[in-house]
């Protein structure tokens, strides 16, 4: 995101959405911010591989995507106005996509816009977050004690069979050991080269 031009945001149609670079920028922020609640994915391939593929595709995702305050330089008022404004952008492309038919859409477009007749917005790759979502839930209940564990966290690390084991009766009792993952969601070779 050198160049700020990728950063105009158009409002068409009632729908505010942005240039495909600012989508992956903004999704890979995201998931950069969250990515320190799963570092023991790093080596979890002899756990749950599936997991596993979603953990690197998502670093990979970010890696790729993210580069930090988006060429803005000097200017940390101009940063936090943009990513509170992508923040806003992204609570209501949720609010959109739940099709919640409580929700007032047009007095949470007037709010947030000043323009209650917008009706969408495009802010993240939804895919990607429901990724990301997925491994905070899964983390939820053993990220504290997996995060501590080196031979976790250091993908150079090799792991018995026996630690293998230990770690599977923990999933075990955390009611893990059947995680649901979707179709949708799993990574396959080609999604990993097409970052």
């Amino acid at each position: 995101m050198s160049d700020l031009g990728t950063l105009v945001i158009s409002s068409k149609k009632l729908k505010i959405s942005m240039d495909n670079r600012l989508i992956k920028w903004n999704t890979g922020r995201i998931i950069k911010d969250q990515l320190d609640k799963l570092e023991f994915f790093e080596n979890y391939d002899l756990i749950n591989k599936e997991l596993y593929d979603i953990y690197i595709h998502l670093k990979e995702y970010a890696r790729k995507n993210y580069n930090g305050n988006a060429g803005i330089h000097h200017n940390d008022e101009l940063y936090k106005s943009l990513v509170s404004h992508l923040d806003n952008m992204i609570e209501f492309q949720k609010m959109v996509e739940s099709s919640d038919p409580t929700i007032d859409l047009a007095k949470e477009a007037k709010s947030r816009f000043d323009n209650e007749n917008v009706r969408s917005t495009k802010a993240i790759n939804t895919e990607e977050i429901a990724r990301l979502e997925l491994l905070l839930e899964y983390a939820k209940p053993i990220r504290i004690l997996f995060n501590n564990l080196v031979s976790l966290t250091d993908a150079n690390y090799h792991i018995s069979a026996e630690l293998v084991d230990e770690i599977q009766e923990v999933l075990l009792n955390k009611g893990l050991d059947h995680f649901d993952i979707p179709d949708e969601l799993l990574i396959n070779n080609n999604q990993n080269q097409t970052v």
